[in-house]
């Protein structure tokens, strides 16, 4: 039974890894859009 521990490890830390690049690719699309924002707002408040 021990011997599926590293299995069980590596699962777990795939997960991690997996949501870990889930959430980076969420925040670079929130990054994107709040950039966005600000360009607008700049070229509102410049008419």
């Amino acid at each position: 039974m021990e011997f599926l521990l590293p299995f069980a490890y590596g699962a777990i830390f795939l997960a991690l890894v997996v949501y870990v690049l889930h959430l980076r690719s969420r925040l670079g699309e929130l990054e994107q859009r709040l950039e966005d924002v600000a360009t607008e707002q700049r070229t509102n408040s410049d008419d």
